[in-house]
């Protein structure tokens, strides 16, 4: 799921509150990341070659990902409730 379209829900469903609670914690994954960009786990059968997860307990959720070594770079692919299961499409 974009993100974008997990804050819309949170929003709308849970109030601002929700949403801003959803985008603190990614914030602070992204920063973690930044300084450990290995952590995660590697995604089985993804699409996305290097696809790797690492879960956000706070929220109940995955934040997918891959790191770009020559760009240095970390690409977010997307954030996925654990109560959906597997990531399509990552």
């Amino acid at each position: 799921m974009h993100i974008r379209n997990a804050l819309k829900w949170r929003d709308e469903n849970m109030g601002q509150g929700a949403a801003d609670e959803l985008m603190e914690e990614i914030e602070a994954t992204i920063r973690l990341l930044k300084r450990f960009p290995f952590i995660g786990t590697k995604v089985l059968n993804a699409r996305s070659p290097g696809a790797l997860h690492i879960y956000m307990k706070a929220i109940d959720r995955f934040l997918y990902y891959r790191v770009n070594e020559a760009r240095g770079e970390l690409e977010i692919l997307g954030v996925r409730h654990t109560s959906r299961g597997n990531a399509p499409g990552i």
